[in-house]
């Protein structure tokens, strides 16, 4: 499945090679015999290689003299050759080992000062021809390798090194970059005004697994994600240009900047911002920190009562990121209106309608501007916008957190001094993420949410969060205590309450219903369901192929500023058999050829725990028991294959309406039983009955080619 995310170029960064030579002898830029003769003790081989680095900084600087940009390339290699073998003979420590305990005696000193000079030149090289991240790199290693600048001194390299980066530094901290960069960063040009706070974050297993041959495994658990965010005090970027004045400041949040500066109150001038990385876990930059969030938020001399909104704002960086990682691992999607992957959370103690509603007088008859009202779609193709007078009460889903069409890829949450526990605090991260990765299946009437997206969003999410609620779990340093059992129980509830009853709903129309043209609650409560059963039964990937030409198609006309095509339910059921196209070419969880499905979830009339539906459990039924359920047979599918344990062998104890029954082997340790049914001549949707004639549990189910 290609996510329109993947339509995005990203010029690989040599900065990889950063990492590289650290870790990874394939990435070493010095030969064996070159490294021995750092660590030798003969003087003269020793020099040999620094008078090698030091004429290719020469080269270097007279290309850079001539505008060439190869000198990028040039002084790229003499810093990398110096600094490998620095951290091959000194150990890595050199990256992070403090100015002053750098060598000022003898061939170390002199090998420290040839790096620091080779990374200095590369850092204005770079800084030259546009490439900041690299730039911010070089500076921040010329910076700890020069040592400390001191008053007086005749040597400049220093003051030139921390000159260079904080010039580089002057748009924000860098998209990507290695680890030992951020430190430097944080605690030399910034003063440790901030730390890296590091942390990891089990992804939960979204997928169906299948065993060795056909058959299922129990739910396996997920990769391991590796995140950074900044801790302390991190401003944002300075305006660029004497324009960037007043309510044009990047820290005013973009629905305000239409309102005149001086009408503004003093909160929504964010002056503070937390920023979200996650590791590269492949390609060139691999073991690279890129950038992922930026939170904006107002510092304790803006909020009421001197408010400090710092631990929330890092919370809830923590806890997006892990969203994000969950929603690109089980769908492959992301922030479909992000060119660059970033995503922009915006915090706020005023409500979605301000200054309507604002609970400070002074605000409200000084504000001669208000926010536009509410466009709302209608059913069918149509749009029009209808101005309707709202208040928070009947529109809670503006109150807490919203998306907005001025700033469609950012993430705005309202009135922070509202109560909210933490299980609340993941539901709005996850409803207004799905917003801007989901497709906006829309037409939805008042008082409903004109756009279903961010439902489903949430649904999805929640679902897998309550499936691992340990993992949603931030580190004490967040300073975010969490009731451990009101948590779990809150991501039980919401699931009992939401997910399960709309799969139901659905599961009792079926594909055919006259709701997926539905535009009221029942038509929402169906979507919902869709969505649920897609993913449940299929998996989060299939339902994930399901959306993806859907936001293709309405990122297209967003980048064109057309009108887009409306999207509805029933753009979602024709979507939904598209991406069973050839289900069975698919990579990792499961074996070429086989497409394993969750039989419970489609079955009608059948009782589900909340555990069992989180954990995909196996269905036991009694003997003469039937069960019907709606399965879409993928064109391709030639068998329909189950497994099942029962008392004693018994290959006719399961019983289908498939036609004909051919002989299987069990390949699930649990199951002594399997059939295989003819679906050949039944792709599409289809009504299929089970019935047992012994008691049995089932316990794996797949498509076969």
């Amino acid at each position: 499945m290609i996510s329109i995310r993947t339509q995005i170029i990203r010029v690989p960064l040599v900065l990889a090679l950063v990492t590289g030579v650290l870790s990874s002898p394939r990435l070493s830029l010095v030969t064996p015999a070159q490294a021995q003769a750092f660590k030798a003790d003969t003087p003269g081989d020793s020099a040999k290689l620094l008078d090698d680095l030091k004429r290719r900084i020469a080269r270097g600087r007279a290309q850079l003299d001539g505008n060439q940009t190869i000198a990028v390339e040039t002084l790229r290699v003499a810093a990398l050759q110096s600094m490998n073998a620095l951290s091959l003979y000194i150990g890595p420590q050199i990256l992070t080992a403090p100015p002053e305990q750098m060598p000022q005696t003898g061939i170390w000193a002199e090998a420290v000062r040839t790096s620091a000079e080779a990374h200095y030149w590369w850092g204005r090289a770079s800084d030259q021809f546009g490439m900041r991240d690299e730039a911010i790199t070089a500076f921040a290693r010329a910076t700890r390798f020069a040592g400390r600048a001191r008053p007086n001194a005749s040597d400049s390299l220093a003051r030139d090194s921390l000159l260079g980066l904080h010039g580089s530094l002057r748009d924000g901290l860098p998209l990507v970059a290695p680890d030992d960069a951020l430190v430097t960063v944080a605690e030399i040009a910034h003063g440790k005004l901030w730390t890296p706070r590091r942390f990891t974050f089990q992804l939960p297993s979204t997928a169906i697994h299948a065993n060795q041959k056909s058959s299922l495994s129990p739910l396996a658990s997920g990769q391991e994600r590796e995140f950074l965010i900044t801790s302390g005090r991190v401003y944002p970027p300075a305006p660029t240009s004497a324009v960037a004045a007043g309510n044009l400041l990047s820290r005013v949040p973009p629905i305000y900047r239409t309102v005149a500066a001086e009408a503004l109150p003093g909160v929504l001038r964010h002056d503070r911002m937390a920023i979200g990385y996650f590791k590269e876990t492949s390609g060139p930059e691999k073991g690279l920190w890129r950038q992922a969030v930026r939170v904006f938020y107002a510092s304790n001399y803006l909020t009421r009562a001197r408010r400090d909104d710092r631990l929330r704002a890092e919370a809830l960086c923590a806890q997006f990121l892990k969203v994000r990682a969950l929603v690109e691992n089980s769908m492959g999607l992301s922030n479909a209106y992000s060119r660059s992957g970033i995503t922009n959370l915006w915090l706020s103690e005023v409500s979605a309608l301000w200054p309507k509603d604002d609970d400070d007088l002074r605000v409200r008859y000084s504000v001669a501007v208000q926010m536009p009202k509410i466009n709302t779609p209608t059913s069918g193709t149509q749009i029009e916008n209808r101005e309707i007078d709202v208040e928070p009460a009947s529109y809670p889903w503006r109150a807490g957190a919203r998306q907005n069409d001025i700033a469609p890829g950012d993430i705005f949450f309202f009135q922070l001094t509202a109560p909210r526990d933490e299980a609340q605090w993941l539901r709005q991260i996850t409803h207004e993420y799905g917003h801007v990765t989901l497709p906006a299946i829309g037409g939805f009437k008042p008082p409903l949410e004109p756009f279903a997206n961010g439902l489903i969003g949430e649904t999805l999410g929640l679902m897998w969060a309550a499936s691992a609620p340990a993992a949603w779990k931030l580190p004490a340093e967040f300073g975010v205590y969490a009731d451990d059992a009101k948590f779990s129980q809150a991501l039980s509830t919401h699931v009992t309450t939401q997910a399960m009853p709309s799969l139901h709903a659905w599961k009792s129309r079926g594909p055919l219903s006259p709701l997926r043209r539905d535009t009221t609650a029942l038509g929402l409560q169906y979507l919902q369901g869709m969505a649920v059963y897609a993913e449940r039964v299929y998996g989060a990937d299939v339902l994930g192929a399901a959306f993806s030409p859907l936001l293709a198609g309405e990122m297209k006309a967003f980048e064109m500023s057309v009108k887009p095509k409306a999207i509805t339910t029933e753009s979602l059921m024709a979507s939904f058999p598209a991406a069973l196209s050839d289900p069975f070419s698919k990579n990792g969880v499961a074996p070429s050829g086989v497409l394993p499905i969750w039989l419970p979830g489609a079955l009608d009339g059948i009782q589900i725990s909340t555990e069992d539906f989180l954990a995909r459990g196996n269905l036991k039924m009694k003997a003469g028991e039937k069960v019907s359920g709606w399965l879409y047979v993928p064109v391709r599918a030639s068998v329909l294959h189950l497994e099942w344990k029962t008392a004693l062998t018994a290959p006719n104890s399961l019983e289908t309406d498939a036609s004909g029954k051919m002989n299987a082997v069990p390949d699930f340790p649990d199951a002594n039983n399997a059939a295989g049914f003819d679906v050949k001549k039944r792709s599409g949707w289809q009504r299929l009955s089970f019935t047992a004639r012994a008691d049995l549990e089932l316990v794996a189910a797949q498509f076969e080619k």
